[in-house]
């Protein structure tokens, strides 16, 4: 019997310290229930989400600094441990898995095949290159102080296998599970019992189910075991990593992770029989054909048992593990909880006291005040549970030591203040229901009005033309409402400067919400230092048509998510946190049968990415008998027609649009948006170098000072 284990990682781009903290304690509760072998997520010693970081030497040193870490740490004795890294071989960076064991590195293996899909989130050709040469090896030179410790100059560098004494490991990185010819399928005909995948795979609907079939396939087919580990949360970046680990045996997935949770290391183990491997693979007949004129990859020999023993010295007992059953989550349960964890991951790493939520009692800013009330039910549960790590950033964000989450609408008064800024169009109802959506998750709320700072604003435009006129100052009605004005007023206005002063209306939410944030504003007469993090809540395809509005924030919670995903969130939130509150949302915010069917279409076009022509073809099928051909015409204009009018006010939303020129100015990045405090991996080794080198460079920088000195002195 083999026990092995992979992992789901909360791993952080360029905290290189805090990364190496989580592998130690992942490599620990590995080893504790007895696993020989440790496969970890993709680049988890750097986090995925570096960007254009993985071009700098830096972050390759401050990478292989930590293998060095790794390397001396009692934990890591005694068992296989597969991390990763970008890696710089032949002046290349590739995407590679490090597999050690007892201070000897064993393999380098490249990533084969790069997730390039730039419209689902991922562009790694920008960074790294494919190794291209399958079944083949060379040799990388170790780093020196690498070479001290390991006692090796070099390293197997490619495409091979690794055989222990009793079982032979492959290696997978994420896309290649995904990839049409994967390698896991010659791996297992050359004699691969074992496959481990190291991924970073966001979250996409319905994605997890893919991901347990795939990875059920990979070893349905023709036998084996099956290692699936994936990073979870956010790493710094906009992106959401599921956490969905798991281990297939013969077809079986025998050990996944519970998803959605807050812990930032959770390990999955398995006891696998590898006699049931082999008696599985010889009796497929035709397999056994195929295997036996099948290619050969290099092979690395380990001198090391993967059936081992256990922590007492006893045999483990012949007992593998189970098939079971992962459950699947539910549309309106990935909405809810997956944007929960990654808005807890944002709120902790990005030191912010709390939240502010603009709370206008419609759909989206609803669900994402119940996205809020979801986090904090996790927050507490995972309390309950005596997790202290969770317990002990909770603490740090609210500023009080000692504290323990014990309920949740308590929890969400310390962490969340929500804001009800009335506006023109307002009915009474939509402040009321915010006020009482606000009660029922126990946020800080706070109503205030803004048509009074329109009405001063308009009378700074129409005092001048005033003065010349009749040479007195112009008034304003204080509770002037542009909805509401006398067609017979003397402020009457056309279309468009009612919808101007919408508009307005809207900037001035936009600028009281930042104002509330950063004056430290905190509800009860409470504050605290530090700027609120300022959610915006604008769904997907429905991009305003005012510039920095509304749905302007720090971050947006649903921003990825329709309308009809939204509602799901709210039947989910309905039956999980039993919020009676839920029906009067969806009624107040019901969809008409037009707008359900531009939503569909909308939806389309992101998913399938159709143009026109395309999309009339199969709005044309889909609602067939429904609609005619004129008015489908009519839809597929309309939605075209929107979406270019709007294009420029969504692209402004995540900062203005400039002419770029390569080389001058700003370059156009792909970075992280929430950096580690203090930088202080990288940063640790500056003070050394500065204070080896002081005198070297006082000396320099006087000379260069006496030198133009002397050319002053000369002209």
């Amino acid at each position: 019997m083999a026990v092995l284990s992979t992992c789901a990682l909360s791993q952080w781009a360029l905290d290189y310290r805090g990364n190496y903290e989580r592998i130690i304690e992942s490599i620990q509760e590995a080893k504790a229930a007895g696993s020989r072998y440790r496969c970890g997520s993709e680049l988890d010693i750097t986090g995925y989400g570096c960007g254009d970081h993985h071009l700098e030497i830096d972050t390759l040193q401050q990478a292989w600094k930590v293998v060095a870490s790794l390397l001396q740490h009692p934990a890591c004795s005694d068992i296989m441990v597969d991390v990763g890294l970008p890696v710089m071989h032949k002046n290349i960076i590739y995407n590679c898995r490090l597999v050690f064991c007892n201070r000897k590195v064993l393999l380098v293996r490249p990533k084969m095949m790069l997730a390039n899909d730039t419209h689902m989130g991922y562009q790694e050709t920008r960074w790294f290159t494919a190794w291209r040469k399958p079944r083949v090896v060379e040799e990388l030179s170790l780093p020196s102080f690498i070479t001290d410790i390991a006692g090796q100059e070099t390293v197997p560098f490619g495409d091979a296998i690794l055989v222990a004494r009793d079982t032979v490991i492959g290696i997978e990185i994420c896309e290649e599970l995904w990839n049409p010819q994967s390698p896991h399928v010659p791996m297992g005909l050359d004699g691969v019992e074992i496959v481990c995948n190291s991924s970073a795979s966001l979250q996409e609907l319905g994605r997890t189910d893919i991901a347990y079939t795939l990875v059920r396939s990979a070893t349905l087919k023709s036998g084996g075991c099956y290692l699936y580990a994936n990073q979870h949360g956010c790493d710094g970046n906009i992106g959401y990593f599921s956490g969905d680990a798991c281990i297939s045996v013969n077809g079986d997935i025998v050990g996944a992770a519970p998803l959605y949770s807050l812990l930032p290391v959770r390990v999955v183990t398995a006891t696998v029989d590898l006699d049931a491997i082999a008696t599985f693979r010889n009796s497929i007949r035709s397999r056994c054909d195929i295997s036996d004129t099948a290619p050969t990859y290099p092979r690395v020999k380990v001198d090391f048992w993967l059936c081992g023993m256990d922590n007492s010295g006893a045999r483990l007992p012949p007992c593998p593990s189970l098939p079971q059953e992962p459950s699947l989550p539910s549309l309106g349960q990935q909405v809810l909880e997956g944007a929960a964890v990654w808005a807890w991951d944002v709120v902790r790493r990005a030191g912010r006291p709390g939240l502010l939520l603009p709370l206008d009692g419609q759909l989206a800013s609803s669900v994402s005040a119940i996205i809020l009330a979801t986090m904090c039910h996790k927050l507490v549960q995972h309390a309950t549970d005596g997790h202290t790590q969770v317990v002990e950033e909770v603490q740090e964000i609210v500023r009080e030591v000692g504290y323990v989450p014990s309920d949740a609408q308590e929890l969400c008064s310390r962490l969340v203040c929500s804001l009800h800024l009335t506006q023109p169009s307002d009915a009474q109802h939509s402040a009321k229901l915010a006020r009482e959506l606000a009660r029922v998750i126990g946020s800080n709320h706070k109503t205030a009005e803004v048509k009074k700072g329109v009405a001063a604003l308009k009378e700074a435009f129409t005092s001048a033309d005033n003065d010349k006129e009749d040479g007195t100052d112009g008034e304003v009605d204080g509770d002037f409402d542009a909805a509401d004005q006398n067609a017979n007023d003397k402020f009457s206005t056309s279309n468009e400067e009612e919808q101007a002063l919408t508009h307005l209306h809207s900037r001035l939410r936009m600028s009281l919400i930042y104002y509330f944030s950063e004056a430290g504003w905190w509800g009860n007469g409470k504050q605290r230092a530090g700027q609120l993090l300022v959610l915006g809540s604008s769904p997907a395809h429905t991009a305003s048509s005012v510039k920095f509005g509304d749905s302007y924030g720090d971050i947006n919670l649903v921003g990825s998510f329709s309308n009809r995903m939204l509602r799901q969130a709210l039947l989910y939130a309905r039956h999980e946190l039993n919020l009676p509150i839920v029906d009067e949302i969806l009624s107040s915010a019901s969809l008409t049968k037009e707008d359900a069917k531009d939503e569909e279409a909308r939806e389309i076009v992101a998913k399938e990415l159709l143009g026109p022509d395309s999309l009339s073809a199969r709005l044309l099928h889909l609602n067939e008998n429904q609609s005619t051909p004129h008015q489908v015409e009519e839809r597929v204009k309309g939605l075209f027609s929107v979406w270019g009018e709007r294009r420029l006010q969504e692209a402004g939303i995540g900062g203005v649009p400039r002419c770029y020129l390569p080389g001058i100015g700003a370059s156009s990045p792909d970075r992280p948006i929430i950096y580690p405090p203090h930088w202080s991996s990288p940063f640790s080794t500056i003070e050394p170098w500065w204070r080896s080198h002081r005198k070297e460079l006082r000396k320099g920088i006087t000379e260069w000072c006496q030198n133009q000195s002397d050319s002053q002195d000369l002209e």
